[in-house]
């Protein structure tokens, strides 16, 4: 570097930006490690050359030019702290992300304002875990207009007792305190958060039954391909999840809210579909999931009540592969309609199905009222032939099969006398898989969708994220945060070649 000026720029710039770094991510990571090396070595290089032209023209001094440079920089720092201290004092937010992925989500508000009463945070700690900082600015940003919270952090190796009281295994961890109940969040994202509140606020109210003993989708199983996930969610929702043998079920039972079915893969008993039926006539709602390319008997009761389903698997081509699956097969839904169990859902919210079925609806009487609540694009089609195993690529559309939309999950009510029975039904059961249910909005989607069966609509609304999305509230005083890594290195760079063609123009 021959120039003194490009590098005194060159160091300025680099050395803002890795304290900058430091400061937004509370600990020196690689980024910031490698700025600070890289803008102090220009800063002693540009500080040596300057001392060198000092020792041969001693009149710089006299001239001030020195004394003009330090004043210079030092107003820069003192701007740059004053407006941090301003930043970290106000209350603005703002997110410009196009999924609003650094807000809190509405579902953390409303579970924490469900606890009435005093609620404690304590955050435990180890000396130097840069961790906390992050943590302790989500927990602020939660509670931020929500009176009757406290936040303190006290250090694990000065209070054992705690330690063991509350089975503590490691730094930042926090305590959820309401009233004599306390739940405890091992990892403290928004998500785990949120299923803390939840617990502590919402008892088992309505009575859940997920049948089993015909195939159907294993909620003990905790691998990707079970649904374990989804029992936790259905009980961190306020659901009392019971087991409902379909194998023996001929009557389904009175204390049942709601009677969910994940894609059986023998054929249910007759016995079985007539309990079904019987409970929708009564009232009674329904959760119903059921896959391509297979025949378990669910399908004849959901064509009763006017939700026919096609066996052919949807091939929709403007979706690209997921999870190794070939293009076209997973179809990734961003066509909802208006209905309660799609609210809060948008185009810029997406849903991901994994080899799905179509339905068509059809009212079995006047009263009735059948919904499709999400659509495939308009390029979708059935593959009427089974799709053979280990298939390399996706055929051709027939000639004589027109795309158009599809609707892989509908909803409908059932008005018999004073009761109305609801069902709602998806074509697919591996999108609420271990695997996919925290994928995107698949959790909100069949959520929303039990809510509205039982008739809770004000429990309706938009969950956090546990995966994919960057769940940290990004305030102004550390937004920073949602450019970090490439997003920062662009504008630097560019401000950097601002500077230096800059010089160079004033020089020439």
């Amino acid at each position: 570097m021959k120039s003194r000026p490009e590098a005194l720029v060159v160091g300025l710039v680099a050395s803002a930006f890795g304290l900058g770094s430091v400061q937004v991510q509370g600990e020196l990571q690689a980024f910031a490690a490698f700025h600070l090396v890289v803008g102090i070595a220009a800063l002693l290089y540009a500080v040596a050359g300057t001392l060198r032209r000092l020792g041969r023209e001693r009149g710089a001094l006299r001239s001030g030019l020195v004394w003009r440079a330090v004043g210079g920089v030092a107003a820069m720092l003192v701007v740059a702290v004053a407006g941090e201290r301003i930043a970290n004092s106000s209350a603005l937010r703002f997110d410009l992300t196009f999924e609003g992925e650094f807000q809190v989500a509405p579902a953390t508000r409303e579970a924490l304002a469900e606890l009435e009463g005093e609620v404690a945070f304590t955050l435990y700690r180890d000396p130097g875990d840069p961790r906390i900082r992050r943590t302790r600015l989500l927990l602020e940003e939660i509670v931020r207009d929500r009176q009757g919270v406290t936040i303190s952090t006290r250090n694990i190796e000065d209070v054992p007792e705690e330690e063991d009281r509350y089975g503590i295994g490691s730094s930042n961890s926090v305590v959820v305190h309401h009233g004599r109940e306390w739940e405890l969040v091992e990892r403290p994202t928004e998500g785990a958060l949120f299923e803390a509140f939840a617990k502590l606020g919402r008892r088992g109210d309505l009575v859940l039954y997920l049948t089993n003993g015909s195939g159907e989708g294993d909620i003990h199983l905790d691998t990707d391909a079970g649904f374990s996930g989804l029992a936790v969610g259905f009980q961190t929702e306020g659901f009392d999840v019971r087991v409902l043998p379909s194998a023996v079920m001929s009557e389904i039972p009175d204390d049942a809210d709601l009677v969910a079915v994940l894609a059986p893969e023998r054929q249910m008993r007759r016995d079985a579909r007539a309990a079904l039926a019987r409970y929708v006539e009564g009232g009674g709602s329904v959760l119903a999931f059921i896959e391509p390319e297979s025949a378990s008997g669910l399908e004849a009761f959901l064509a009763d009540f006017g939700l026919a389903s096609p066996p052919f698997m949807v091939v929709d081509p403007t979706s690209d592969p997921v999870d190794g699956e070939l293009p076209g097969l997973a179809p990734i839904v961003f066509n909802y309609a208006p209905h309660p169990v799609t609210g809060g859902l948008e185009r810029n919210r997406n849903t991901v199905f994994r080899r799905a079925r179509a339905f068509d609806l059809r009212k079995p009487e006047p009263n009735d009222r059948l919904d499709a609540l999400v659509f495939t694009s308009p390029h979708a089609w059935l593959a009427r032939d089974p799709l053979p195993p280990g298939l390399r690529d996706l055929p051709e559309r027939p000639a004589n099969e027109a795309p158009r939309y599809l609707h892989l999950a509908a909803a409908g009510r059932y008005p018999r006398g004073e009761t109305e029975g609801r069902i709602v039904a998806f074509g697919d059961r591996d999108f609420v898989s271990n695997r996919y249910l925290r994928a995107l909005y698949n959790l909100d989607l069949v959520m929303n969708a039990a809510h509205w069966a039982v008739e809770r609509s004000d429990r309706i609304t938009l969950r956090p994220k546990s995966a994919g999305l960057i769940q940290f509230p990004v305030p102004i005083q550390n937004s920073m945060h949602a450019f970090y890594g490439v997003g920062l290195l662009v504008p630097e760079l560019l401000l950097v070649a601002g500077a230096l063609i800059w010089l160079r123009q004033r020089r020439s």
